[in-house]
């Protein structure tokens, strides 16, 4: 559930929505009463590096032999 807020309100309080946002709130901004943008957290940073994750994936190529599987049964096995 997002708070709509008017674009004028929204510009008075812009310090106050942005300490709102950093702790998880979103918000519909309106101009007008039509909804013209949102602003949103920014997503949670990499839990994993980089670096980690692409060894999982050279990994998971030598233990599997890719060569007889369906376009299906790929995206499953890259669900794991």
């Amino acid at each position: 559930f997002m708070i709509k807020i008017g674009a004028y309100d929204a510009k008075r309080k812009f310090s106050s929505l942005l300490h709102k946002v950093e702790k998880g709130e979103a918000f519909i901004i309106t101009n007008r009463g039509r909804e013209v943008a949102r602003i949103l957290p920014m997503p949670e940073k990499r839990k994993r590096p980089i670096r980690q994750v692409i060894e999982e994936i050279l990994a998971i190529e030598t233990e599997t032999d890719c060569s007889q599987l369906s376009t299906e049964e790929l995206r499953q096995e890259g669900r794991r």
